[in-house]
């Protein structure tokens, strides 16, 4: 149970997500009670497993009637600490850490993201001006472009006739537009209109390993993402309870100091490298080639 300082293997702790996950697909079928047998077979596990794991906690089965499935989930919730809500925050804006943030069943379990970091480049003295375009800052609306470098460092030109299609940062376009509905207009008489709101936010837009500038956060499935140089600051007024390390390898252990020495002491690592923490710090490393490997073993031994 959450706060108790009874040693629990890590085996059966790692079973215990599994076991609620069954209860509530039993509970949902209006399944009152099951054997331990009946769960062991959907487990995978023997009867006698699956009582040893929930005898580490309490006795929860009622003799001639096995496991109540609306009481498992609440007990098991309750085990996994799931009675509460978290505020994560995620440290890397790349293709992991954007597919986490976009995960909604995250928030049906009480996990909440707040905010994303990445390394953002600094603008320079000139690049941001009042957006005059509206829509999304740094990009015009409408037949020419007028964003001045709002944010934007490089415009792409048509060179067959010298004239602003709007490109962004190294997409080529041949002159030729290649949105029908004018969500990023190419070419044509609308030579860089968007369609949509995203927020009224400046964006970061990274193409061909280029990255325009910003001035704010960009938001991200409706979270913001801001430079890795607002960390601390905003841990200072926004604590976490978790952080996710959604980084390179060899910036994960850099981003792990900063968060430890920021406050947070509880990690879930995509990285691929095994992280260590020191005392009163927790992390859970996923290598997602770990069931992949398991998989490939498998297999070959058939």
């Amino acid at each position: 149970m959450p706060g108790s300082d009874k040693k629990i293997s890590d085996a059966v702790i790692k079973r215990l997500p599994r076991y609620l996950r069954i209860f509530k697909e039993l509970s949902q079928s209006r399944i009152g009670g099951i054997s331990s047998g009946k769960i062991a077979s959907l487990m995978g596990v023997t009867a006698s497993q699956v009582r040893q794991d929930f005898c580490c906690f309490a006795s929860f089965g009622q003799q001639g009637y096995g496991y109540d499935t609306v009481r498992m989930v609440e007990e098991l919730s309750n085990i996994l600490g799931l009675n509460r809500e978290y505020k994560m925050i995620i440290v890397g804006a790349g293709n992991i850490g954007r597919a986490l943030v976009n995960y909604k069943g995250f928030k049906d379990e009480g996990f909440f993201v707040t905010a994303m970091f990445d390394i953002i480049p600094p603008c320079g003295e000139n690049d941001c001006g009042e957006d005059e375009g509206g829509g999304i800052d740094g990009i015009g609306i409408g037949g020419e472009n007028t964003s001045k470098n709002n944010g934007i460092r490089e415009i792409g030109i048509d060179e067959t006739n010298g004239k602003n299609i709007g490109g962004i940062d190294g997409i080529e376009t041949d002159g030729k537009s290649i949105s029908e509905n004018n969500e990023i207009g190419m070419g044509g008489e609308n030579t860089s209109g968007i369609g949509g709101n995203i927020g009224g936010e400046n964006v970061i837009r990274k193409m061909r390993g280029k990255t325009c500038c910003v001035k704010n956060a960009e938001k991200t499935g409706g979270i913001p993402v801001y430079g890795m140089e607002k960390l601390e600051e905003y841990l200072t007024g926004n604590p976490a309870d978790i952080a996710v390390i959604a980084v390179p390898k060899d910036e994960a252990e850099d981003a792990l100091t900063r968060l430890i020495r920021a406050g947070i002491k509880n990690f879930w690592n995509f990285a691929p490298v095994e992280l260590r923490g020191g005392e009163g710090i927790v992390i859970e490393n996923i290598n997602m080639s770990d069931s992949l490997f398991v998989l490939s073993y498998m297999l070959n031994r058939k």
